[in-house]
Formats: structure tokens, sequence, C-alpha cells
């Protein structure tokens, strides 16, 4: 019995070993391309999307959807964990805008790591929107959105067809 249960330990965490190095890698650049053929797959047509060098976590890029803004950076994690890439999301936004305050939606851990996250705060008007952060050890991904709180559902909507499109591809 000790043979077996010995026998199934070994084989169980090898397969765990295949199943992590099966598990795919974030691209090491995205491109304009790639990110409107994701949005457009995942949550329609961008309105005007362009590249932009300097946002807060890295480069990457805006497009306006319906109701929000969306902001989308990458970059090597440089020995942050995912939470740390969440901290500087919610450090930067945090700043801009008055009662922000976040509340966490999903988690997934299994190979690589996906966190999404809400938030509310009044700039001109109230605001609700989120944060979804993508991590696979070596780079990280981030989207970001804001919209009214009026539209929350829509936002919300948005935020869960991004999270799960990254689950499906990243699996």
């Amino acid at each position: 019995m000790h043979h077996l249960r010995h026998l199934c330990i070994m084989l169980c965490s090898a397969m765990l070993i295949v199943a992590a190095a099966a598990a795919p890698n974030l691209p090491e650049k995205t491109t304009l391309g790639d990110f409107v053929t994701f949005m457009r797959k995942v949550v329609g047509e961008p309105k005007e999307p362009r590249a932009i060098d300097d946002r807060p976590l890295g480069p990457g890029f805006v497009a306006d959807f319906d109701v929000v803004d969306l902001g989308f950076s990458e970059n090597t994690n440089a020995g942050k964990t995912i939470d740390d890439v969440l901290a500087g999301l919610i450090k930067e936004y945090g700043s801009q805008c008055d009662n922000f305050q976040t509340q966490p939606i999903a988690r997934q851990s299994a190979g690589i790591a996906v966190l999404r996250s809400s938030y509310t705060c009044r700039v001109l008007d109230d605001g609700y929107g989120e944060m979804i952060v993508i991590t696979d050890g070596t780079r990280y991904q981030t989207f970001d959105f804001l919209g009214l709180v009026r539209d929350k559902q829509k936002i919300a909507r948005l935020g869960a067809n991004i999270y799960d499109a990254l689950l499906v591809a990243y699996r």
C-alpha cells in the first residue's frame, strides 16, 4: 500500500510539472494590432486606439469603448508579484481622485495569475472602474478602465469579458 501511495504521489507531481511547463506565457511585446484584435473579439470595436509610451506601469495602448476609456500596459515583472503590480495601479489611480476605494472581484492563480479588482472614486463625477492584472512570473499586463457609476453594469460586463477571455487564452 505504501508503494502504491508513493507511486501516486510521484505520478501526480510529474503531471503538475508537465502542466506547469505547458502553460503559455505572455507575449514579449503586444502590438497595437494584437491589442485591437483582442479587444474586438472580447468587448467590441475600439474607438481611436493608440499607443502610449508613458503609461503608469509601462508602455501600452488606450482606446475608447462605449462607456469607458480603457488602458493597457505591459512590462517585465522585475521581481514584482501580481499584488505588487495591482498596488502600483492603485497608487497611481488613487492619487488622481477623491474617495478612492477598491474591492477584489476574482483571482486565478494556477499557472498564469490573473487578478480582477473594482474601484470607485470621485473625479468630476462618481466613477466606477476596474483593474485586471495578468502575470506569468516574468512579464505582466494590466487593463484598467473607468466610467461613471451609472454605467457600472456595462463596465462590470466589460471587466468580466476581459477576465474570462484571459483565463481561456492562458490556461
